[in-house]
C-alpha cells in the first residue's frame, strides 16, 4: 500500500482502463498515476473529479482516496453503494434517537473527569477532589434519568462547571479561574483550546478514514461546516489525552507563561516555541499504552465501534479511564 500525494488548481481527477489520470488545468500536463491494491490518493487544491470514472475504483475497494484541505484531511470519497448504508443510519439515528449514544459519552465524560481530578491530586496533591467528586456524582446520577438529549446536554454541563473548579483550585496560581475561548484569557486556557484542537484533528482523521461523516453528531449539535462528530468522540479522550498533561506542563514547569506565550489582541496564545512543546506533548501522550493499545488506537477503536454499532447494531461501549491501571 503506498500514499501518493497530488495537488494542482483546476484539476481533473479520472481514470480509464490503464488508470488513474490527474490533469492540472484546461491545458496542463496529463498525468497517469499507477495504483495498486489498497493505494490511498491524497487529493489537494480545486478542481474536479469524473465520478462515473473513479467511482469503480472506491466501489471495489482498489484505491482510497482523501481531500486534503489547509494539511489535514477534510473528506473521504466515498462509493454510494459501499457506505450510503453507514451513513444513512448515522444521520438516522442523530436524528430520531441520539440519547442513545449521547448518553453514554456523557458518562465516559463525567467518570473520566473524576478519574483525572484523583490522578492530579496523585500526582501533585494540593487541595482534595473528593468535595468536587461529590459534586459531579450528583449529575451521573441524574443521567440515568435523563430521557432527552437537552436533559443529557445539561449534565454534562453542570460536571463540567464542577470540574473546572477544580482545576482553577489546582492551576489558579497561572491566572486560570474559568474556561474562556475565542479568544482564551490566560495561559492554561490557551494551552487547554490548544490541546483540544489537537485533539479533534486526530478524532476527524480517524472519522473520515472509517468513512463517518464528521459533521452528524449525537451529543453537540450537528454543523455542516464544523466536524461536530469529532466533538462527540473527543469527549472521551480530553482528560486523559490533554487536561492530565496540561497540568503536569504547568505544575512541573514545562511551559513557562513568561516565557511561552504571547498576548494578541484580547487574547492569550502559545508561541511557536509553547506550541513545538506542547504538540510534542501530545504526541507522545498518544503512544501511552493503556490495555496494549495506545490512546491513539483507543481512538480508533472507539470510531470503529460507533460503526459497527450504526452497521450492525452491536452495543457502544464508551471509553473509561478507570478501566485501566497506570
Amino acid at each position: 500500500m503506498r500514499e501518493r500525494r497530488l495537488r494542482g488548481w483546476g484539476y481533473f481527477l479520472g481514470s480509464d482502463r490503464e488508470g488513474v489520470i490527474f490533469r492540472v488545468g484546461s491545458l496542463g500536463s496529463r498525468m497517469r498515476v499507477a495504483v495498486s491494491e489498497g493505494d490511498i490518493l491524497v487529493v489537494s487544491g480545486v478542481g474536479s473529479v469524473d465520478l462515473k470514472a473513479v467511482t469503480p475504483l472506491v466501489s471495489n475497494g482498489r484505491i482510497n482516496i482523501f481531500f486534503e484541505e489547509r494539511g489535514r484531511v477534510s473528506t473521504r470519497f466515498i462509493a454510494v453503494g459501499k457506505n450510503a448504508t453507514l451513513i444513512l443510519r448515522q444521520c438516522e439515528v442523530a436524528l430520531n434517537n441520539p440519547e442513545t449514544v449521547a448518553r453514554k459519552i456523557v458518562r465516559a465524560a463525567i467518570l473520566n473527569k473524576i478519574w483525572a481530578s484523583r490522578e492530579i491530586f496523585r500526582m501533585f496533591r494540593g487541595e482534595s477532589p473528593e468535595p468536587y467528586i461529590e459534586e459531579m456524582v450528583q449529575p451521573l446520577k441524574k443521567l440515568k434519568s435523563a430521557d432527552n438529549i437537552d436533559s443529557i446536554r445539561s449534565c454534562e454541563a453542570e460536571a463540567s462547571r464542577t470540574y473546572i473548579e477544580y482545576l482553577s483550585a489546582v492551576l489558579g496560581e497561572f491566572g486560570f479561574e474559568k474556561r474562556t475561548r475565542q479568544p482564551p484569557t490566560d495561559p492554561v486556557n490557551a494551552t487547554i483550546s490548544f490541546g483540544y484542537m489537537r485533539l479533534y484533528e486526530v478524532v476527524r482523521d480517524e472519522i473520515v478514514k472509517a468513512g463517518l461523516d464528521p459533521r452528524v453528531s449525537f451529543l453537540h449539535v450537528p454543523h455542516r461546516r464544523n466536524p461536530t462528530l469529532s466533538f462527540d468522540i473527543a469527549e472521551e479522550f480530553k482528560q486523559p489525552v490533554v487536561d492530565i498533561i496540561v497540568v503536569t506542563a504547568f505544575k512541573m514547569g514545562v511551559l513557562n507563561p513568561d516565557a511561552h506565550f504571547e498576548e494578541r489582541g484580547r487574547g492569550t496564545y502559545l508561541n511557536n516555541a509553547g506550541r513545538e512543546i506542547f504538540s510534542g506533548m501530545i504526541a507522545e501522550r498518544l503512544q501511552i499504552t493503556l490495555g496494549g493499545c495506545t490512546l491513539r488506537e483507543h481512538i480508533r477503536f472507539q470510531v470503529s465501534g460507533l460503526r459497527d454499532f450504526l452497521l450492525h447494531g452491536t452495543s457502544y461501549r464508551p471509553f473509561i479511564m478507570r478501566r485501566f491501571h497506570m
